[in-house]
């Protein structure tokens, strides 16, 4: 289960730096970066690797699917960070649904349920806060018996990579589409 306390101190959603007015080297608050949206500006990221700050760019769009390999990435890059103790930003456009999208995967991974919504007990159902149950009923990700065996296979991935025989990627497709 991941540690609340990881979560709270550690784990930043927000904007990208670029929608935002940060200040200064905003940079050094964290120990590293994810984006997940379909923009990167490699300017500033070549200025925050530079101050000795892991980028990481997971491109995930939102009109045509997103990408399992993305979803996969980032949150493998998420599973290291928690071990690690490290202080994460994790960004899309606005930070209002790829980035919660792959923290609700991660949570997934973590706990084997899905985050329940802040105002019901919804599970199933259209869950306006679990960003991945509402990119499950847009189309934007398989349907949710894939998308859990997906995750399942994620976390099987993470806590074991041997089973993979070195080709991550394509074991997880593999053991999610058939």
């Amino acid at each position: 289960m991941p540690s609340k306390n990881w979560i709270n101190n550690n784990l930043t959603i927000a904007a990208h730096p670029i929608k935002t007015q940060r200040k200064g080297k905003w940079w050094e608050s964290y120990d590293l970066i994810i984006n997940v949206s379909d923009y990167v500006d490699v300017e500033l990221n070549t200025i925050i690797a530079y101050h000795g700050i892991a980028v990481y760019w997971f491109p995930m769009g939102e009109s045509y699917g997103i990408p399992l390999e993305n979803v996969y990435g980032a949150i493998s890059v998420l599973w290291y960070a928690e071990s690690n103790n490290l202080r994460v930003l994790l960004h899309g456009i606005s930070g209002r649904n790829r980035s919660i999208m792959v923290t609700d995967c991660y949570y997934y991974i973590k706990n084997g349920k899905h985050r329940k919504d802040s105002a019901r007990d919804v599970l199933y159902g259209i869950n306006k806060s679990n960003k991945l149950i509402l990119n499950i009923h847009d189309n934007q990700l398989p349907g949710i018996y894939r998308m859990e065996l997906f995750l399942e296979n994620c976390k099987k991935l993470l806590t074991a990579p041997e089973v993979a025989g070195g080709a991550p990627v394509d074991w997880l497709k593999k053991e999610t589409f058939g």
